[in-house]
């Protein structure tokens, strides 16, 4: 907890402040976890500073929840070509990447427990803390403003695409119509559906060779393929109509 802090401090993520008149806090508080390994062993115990965003009110603490979200064809399609034309690959994380997002409005938080502080002040965000409705939106925006410092160039097909110096369940389609399927029942799940969510697991476990094929092809042509019936849904009767677009020889859509 005390390293916690002081990364956070480090990180200029609040400052002490009086709080000002007709103003309120939304508090925050400590979670604790347990990290385990692939094999279940464990790896370390983590403490983490998070706020209490259920206590937000929209358009007063936030105006924006909602960040971009990478699409999956276009997900897709970028490892294709990256396999097609031998491009190298790499990929990385960002150490508490939410933090780094500046706040736009005026947050203020209850000292965390173990925080030290004189009686009258408390706590103004100056960065994200994380389970803030904005969290993410503002990390969207810090990461966009960094990669155009860059020159990299956001493209018009995906906010979450860039493209530097140049005009020019995601891994797994064989899952995606199951997934879709149970994902029409998230609001109210019932045994019904967490026995079928458990076999579409299990598949998972038996099955970790059948991922997307991304060939190394040289050429790269873009083809298409469609089926409908009607009515074959058994839940609504209404229609199903289903398509698959390649590009070479990976699904990508």
């Amino acid at each position: 907890m005390e390293a916690k802090i002081h990364a956070l401090e480090k990180n200029h993520t609040w400052r002490l402040a009086p709080l000002p008149a007709r103003k309120r806090t939304i508090g925050c508080k400590w979670v604790f976890k347990t990290k385990l390994r692939a094999d279940g062993s464990v790896e370390g115990c983590r403490a983490g500073l998070v706020a209490k965003g259920y206590n937000q009110i929209e358009g007063i603490d936030y105006t924006n929840g909602f960040p971009p979200a990478a699409k999956a064809v276009v997900v897709r399609l970028f490892l294709t070509l990256i396999a097609a034309n031998g491009w190298e690959f790499y990929q990385l994380d960002v150490n508490n990447a939410f933090l780094h997002g500046y706040l736009d409005e005026d947050i203020y938080i209850t000292p965390p427990d173990g925080y030290q502080v004189e009686p009258d002040l408390i706590s103004k965000l100056e960065r994200s803390l994380y389970e803030l409705k904005q969290a993410s939106c503002q990390w969207n925006v810090e990461l966009t403003v960094k990669l155009q410092e860059y020159r990299f160039i956001p493209s018009a097909h995906g906010h979450c695409l860039f493209t530097l110096h140049t005009a020019r369940d995601f891994t797994r389609p064989d899952i995606s119509h199951s997934v879709q399927q149970l994902s029409q029942f998230l609001n109210r799940p019932c045994e019904a559906h967490w026995s079928a969510a458990l076999h579409v697991v299990r598949y998972l476990k038996r099955c970790p060779s059948k991922g997307l094929f991304l060939p190394a092809a040289n050429s790269l042509v873009l083809k298409g393929y469609c089926n409908a019936e009607w009515p074959s849904c058994t839940y609504s009767r209404r229609s199903l109509i289903g398509f698959c677009i390649f590009l070479s020889d990976a699904i990508v859509s």
